[in-house]
């Protein structure tokens, strides 16, 4: 029987084809461990082949919820609801506070805090990979940034990675530095060089942009101002403007993203629960994917303060969800089968989370961005 174990195990080694069909559906975490079984599995999986098709197939799929700098929540369907928990400061020991700004298909945005001397505090921006514990410190997009310890001088930077689309593994960023109270001078930075380079004009926002509230989508950073979405497209260095959906009367609840597709809930007010789910179409279009009316669901709470954290469209309607929270509950709604289910009893960290940036999808990549974490 143990000869036959043994056969069967060294014909799977032996097959690099079959090898492969089996270490692509393994989590990120586990096939990295599995570099340590020999120079061919660490070749094997470092291979940037074998990555791009380990991301095709675990990036389609939440893996993780990240609240602000706190505890990590395990995703998957069967896991929801589990005790188990990281801490995000398991990535980020060497510093003294870090703080996730987006989460962008497999790789974090974040702003590292770090003791300057016994009284003051200094920053910079980090690109982090927490499946491969890799990160790389960006320098800063200005020579005049780096000793000025005013963090409101760059009220805003996005992050832009796109290995599916794009089929790289480099990524971009683009960073909004004030030069008066609505007006911005914009940097872009590319790993492909290391560097940083300015757009050649100034760029002014309108008393309604805010423009650290944008939302990152497919290679573009949209901001909902009224009547007008204005975009900044990261491959072309331009902004442009489109219409808002046509609704009268309508609230803005939520505005957000998911695996590419710009999203938009719009309702009566802020505080009725009867809404659209709206997707954008091209650079044109909006169209309502979902109409809904939660408030029977929301009642058994006593409360209507809710707030929706994100809008998980899938091609398989099963998997289809609204994630939101409620009285420091995260909850989930399956648009389905309409089924309500706790994801986490939230306690104070979540309360003192709120809603918006808090929050983070995290899906996984094995993409290297740079150094190893200590």
């Amino acid at each position: 029987m143990r000869s036959d174990i043994e056969s069967s195990c060294d014909k799977v080694i032996g097959d690099i084809n079959l090898l492969t069909k089996i270490l692509v559906l393994v989590p990120a975490k586990h096939v990295i461990q599995c570099k340590r079984v020999s120079k061919q599995w660490r070749a094997l999986i470092s291979e940037p082949r074998f990555i791009q098709t380990h991301t095709h197939i675990h990036n389609s799929q939440p893996h993780s919820l990240w609240i602000y700098n706190g505890p990590i929540f395990p995703f998957h369907r069967h896991q929801l609801g589990r005790s188990d928990i990281q801490t995000f400061n398991t990535w980020s020991k060497s510093h003294l506070y870090t703080r996730i700004m987006q989460s962008c298909n497999g790789l974090l945005l974040c702003k590292a805090f770090f003791l300057e001397g016994p009284r003051s505090i200094t920053y910079c921006f980090q690109v982090l990979n927490p499946s491969t514990n890799h990160f790389i410190n960006l320098p800063f997009p200005s020579a005049d940034l780096e000793n000025n310890f005013d963090f409101s001088l760059v009220p805003a930077i996005y992050l832009s990675f796109e290995p599916l689309t794009l089929r790289s593994f480099h990524f971009k960023v683009v960073s909004f530095v004030k030069v008066n109270i609505n007006t911005f001078k914009i940097f872009m930075y590319t790993s492909e060089t290391s560097l940083w380079s300015a757009c050649d004009f100034i760029f002014t926002a309108s008393p309604k942009m805010k423009i650290g509230s944008g939302v990152y989508c497919n290679g573009v950073v949209y901001w909902c101002s009224g009547e007008v979405l204005w975009y900044f497209d990261l491959h072309n260095k331009r902004f442009e403007s489109l219409p808002a959906p046509t609704c009268k009367d309508s609230f803005v609840k939520y505005f957000g993203e998911f695996k590419g597709n710009l999203q938009m809930i719009l309702s009566k007010s802020d505080e009725s629960l009867d809404f659209d789910i709206l997707e954008l179409e091209g650079f044109t279009k909006w169209v309502v994917r979902y109409r809904l009316n939660l408030n029977p669901v929301v009642d058994a709470f006593g409360t209507n303060i809710f707030h929706v954290l994100f809008v998980i469209l899938q091609e398989n309607e099963e998997d289809s969800m609204i994630l939101f929270l409620v009285d420091s509950r995260i909850m989930s709604y399956n648009l389905k089968d309409r089924s309500l289910r706790l994801i986490r009893e939230g306690g104070n960290f979540v309360k003192d989370c709120g809603a918006g940036k808090s929050f983070h999808l995290y899906l996984e990549t094995l993409s290297n961005v740079g150094l190893r974490s200590p």
